[in-house]
């Protein structure tokens, strides 16, 4: 069995994670394990320096381009049988907007190193 992206990344030190952080982050590579969370997001703003680059993120699909408050959140995380990368879904509800996706993939490069 493949040991999840974050633990081979920190090694011994995956030991000191709180087990809520490794019930999120237990899942394996090259297999099709998902886990599922929802909840609320207190708040999503913009700070005044970043609002300099939200089209350019936005674009790049780096940046959240609504703000609100108590904003209902979905995170799906999961692996793929063809790779070892852990990926996350997370999809924000804003009142009277579309669903927005925020889709990123960790992998493990070396020893307490993940891209």
């Amino acid at each position: 069995m493949n040991k999840p992206v974050l633990q081979r990344a920190l090694g011994e030190s995956w030991g000191q994670l709180p087990a809520v952080l490794k019930k999120h982050f237990t899942l394996n590579s090259y297999s099709d394990d998902n886990f599922i969370v929802r909840g609320e997001m207190l708040e999503v703003y913009h700070s005044l320096f970043a609002k300099l680059f939200i089209p350019v993120g936005i674009l790049l699909g780096a940046v959240v381009p609504y703000i609100g408050q108590k904003i209902p959140i979905k995170v799906s995380y999961s692996t793929s049988t063809l790779d070892d990368a852990l990926y996350m879904d997370r999809c924000f509800s804003f009142k009277q907007k579309n669903p927005f996706h925020f889709k990123t993939r960790t992998e493990f490069v070396k020893p307490n190193e993940v891209i």
